[in-house]
Formats: C-alpha cells, sequence, structure tokens
C-alpha cells in the first residue's frame, strides 16, 4: 500500500495523489491555487475529525485518547468508511497521501 502523510504546501515534495482532509479549506488561499501552491489535488473533509469533536478537544475537555477513540468511531459510519475504503483500494495502486493544516501532521 501507498499511503502516506504530508503537511498543506508540501504536496508537491511527493509524487502521486494529494487529499487534504481537513475540516475547513485553507484561510487566504484561492481555490485555483490549491494544487500550485501545494496544498491538495481533491479537498476529502469526510475522514476529517468532526468540528465538535476538534471544538471539544482543542477546548481541553478530552484527552488525546478519547478524541481518537471518538474519531475512529466517527469513521465508522457508514460514508466516511466507504471513503477510507476507496482511499485504501486506490493506494494499492498509486501513491495517496493524506495531508492537513496541522503543525505535525503525524
Amino acid at each position: 500500500m501507498k499511503l502516506g502523510i504530508y503537511q498543506y504546501g508540501d504536496a508537491g515534495k511527493s509524487s502521486g495523489l494529494h487529499i487534504g482532509v481537513a475540516r475547513q479549506i485553507p484561510c487566504g488561499v484561492r481555490r485555483e491555487n490549491y494544487v500550485c501552491d501545494g496544498y491538495f489535488d481533491v479537498w476529502m473533509p469526510m475522514v476529517a475529525p468532526s468540528a465538535d469533536l476538534e471544538e471539544t478537544y482543542l477546548s481541553g475537555k478530552i484527552t488525546v485518547k478519547q478524541f481518537f477513540r471518538s474519531y475512529r468511531r466517527e469513521m465508522e459510519e457508514s460514508a466516511p468508511k466507504q471513503v477510507i475504503e476507496l482511499l485504501a483500494a486506490m493506494a494499492t495502486q498509486v501513491p495517496v497521501h493524506l495531508g492537513c493544516c496541522c503543525e505535525d501532521e503525524a
């Protein structure tokens, strides 16, 4: 499987399909520049944590462990699960990189 991660702005450093998975589109970047500025080829927020979960975590109301447990539960819902299965299948054929705007993409 050819699956990797990257930080927005670094998509041009590796070959393959770069998919933005942050809930919000980057501010201050014109849509027509997403690819050439190294953000992503396709934006797919369906596999990002929900806004409520992200807000709860960032406010310190839950631990990292609780965040990831809840995030995994969200990804088990039908639509996100189907998208994840598609990405996994694609990654067996071509390099797929999932990106976000986090300071530490890991």
